[in-house]
């Protein structure tokens, strides 16, 4: 009986180690998730910028 409890403290022990490990993993990937909307965002708005740059450099051309 005493081997069975040990091996059961020792097995909740190692759940308890992967559930923390899976909560910091999927801590860190909302973060880059997160990070990478950013980074969308933010190269749709300069491809933007670009064109009308584009179009302002032409126009002065004419």
């Amino acid at each position: 009986l005493n081997r069975a409890q040990e091996r059961l403290a020792t097995a909740l022990q190692k759940l308890e180690e992967a559930e923390k490990a899976a909560d910091e993993s999927e801590r860190v990937m909302k973060v880059i998730e997160n990070q990478a909307l950013k980074d969308e965002e933010k190269m749709e708005l300069q491809e933007i910028q670009l064109k009308e740059a584009k179009h302002i450099a032409e126009e002065a051309h004419r």
